[in-house]
């Protein structure tokens, strides 16, 4: 009977050096709300005594838990025998950074005969919180500010280029007037000196277009919508069309998928990407453009960049000049003109515009050119789950 008492004596002096060894604070009442364990980190913590709270009623020494129901309430069901949970809550008493969890006490026969509290404290991962708030605030602040500086600098850019389009096409206007007026009066190098400042004045022209076509990206609408590629083509078609008759271009279109995507964004790319392909002839070849897309599973190391996954690859072949290997990527930077001898239509921006907007939509443009055999653009888009 002794040795039983010993044994006892051990575990209930191992359980309490266990509870004062916790960082939590450990506290444990009866059903009758009485305090029956209070351990050392309590102490320290609340600066109340063991001795000053033990067989006492916990409302009565903490009167403030009853303003807070939540708190009540998490109690009152751990001495119905379920398990409870009340997060921090700076506004509340005991919960500015602290946590708490109650659990059942139940005896040997499944009898609850109290509840234990926990008191977590969770001051570290609230600051952290906190200061991750703070950056994030900052974060938005800043991207509202370099959104807002993106937005002027768009505006001015499109002010500025209409301006200054108006003044050029009337130089313009006023040189070939004074060719046609003056033209007898007129030295042969006279007459090629004004055709040169036509020539340039068309390419400021065009710089300007492409300056135009740069600051309307960030005009574009960021809203996906489910879009019919099909409908897109025959929007290009229609607005290219002129140019398709004079060119007597033929058109071959493949059945297109539907899926999200920026609309805006597409239309340009395609007018672009048709349109380049009919500029890009030899004189007497009739152009010959075929639009097709197909399923492909993209590797990683098969084109850097892009996640391994499944892909909507749309490919423009066509039968034009082409251009070398070599020179596959630097058509897409910007300023780049590859046709520069022949004096080709274009400033090199279109192309980089291009890669802006498969970038937009977490996709890539690449492009295989066989000189004078034509070449082939393929825009690759991720296939996504509501893709049709």
């Amino acid at each position: 009977m002794a040795l039983d008492k010993t044994k006892y004596q051990v575990k209930k002096s191992l359980a309490e050096m266990l509870n004062d060894s916790s960082i939590d604070q450990l506290m444990a009442i009866d059903k009758s709300w009485n305090i029956i364990s209070w351990n050392r980190t309590s102490e320290i913590v609340s600066q109340v005594l063991r001795s000053e709270v033990m067989g006492k009623n916990l409302l009565d020494i903490f009167p403030q838990i009853k303003e807070d129901q939540e708190m009540m309430a998490a109690i009152e069901s751990a001495l119905l025998g379920l398990k409870s949970f009340v997060p921090a809550d700076r506004k509340k008493f005991n919960r500015q950074h602290f946590e708490n969890h109650f659990i059942p006490l139940k005896d040997v026969s499944g009898n609850v005969i109290g509840a234990m509290n926990i008191i977590h404290d969770v001051a570290h991962r609230i600051d952290a919180e906190r200061q991750l708030e703070r950056l994030n605030n900052e974060l938005e602040k800043k991207y509202q500010q370099l959104k807002l500086a993106s937005e002027e600098l768009s505006t001015l850019t499109f002010i500025t280029s209409k301006n200054i389009k108006e003044p050029i096409r009337q130089i313009y206007t006023t040189v070939e007037f004074m060719i046609k007026s003056e033209g007898r009066s007129l030295s042969d190098s006279g007459k090629a000196n004004l055709r040169r400042m036509q020539s340039s004045l068309n390419r400021m022209n065009l710089l300007l277009d492409d300056m135009l076509g740069i600051s309307q990206i960030n005009t574009f609408q960021k809203i996906k919508t489910l879009i019919d590629f099909n409908k897109i083509v025959q929007l290009t078609l229609a607005e290219l069309k002129d140019r398709i008759q004079v060119a007597e271009a033929k058109i071959n279109v493949n059945d297109l998928p539907s899926f999200p995507a920026y609309p805006d964004m597409l239309h340009f790319l395609f007018v672009h990407l048709l349109d380049n392909s009919l500029k890009f002839q030899y004189p007497g070849r009739t152009p010959e453009i075929t639009i097709s897309c197909a399923v492909q599973n993209v590797k990683e190391d098969h084109i850097p960049g892009l996640l391994e996954n499944e892909y909507w690859v749309f490919s423009f072949l066509d039968n034009g000049r082409g251009f070398e290997p070599s020179e596959a990527e630097t058509i897409f930077m910007m300023f780049e003109k590859l046709d520069t001898a022949n004096k080709m239509r274009g400033s090199g921006i279109g192309l980089a515009i291009c890669r802006k907007i498969m970038n937009a939509h977490d996709g890539f443009i690449s492009a295989i050119g066989i000189p004078e055999g034509g070449s082939v653009f393929n825009c690759y888009f991720p296939v996504e789950t509501e893709s049709v």
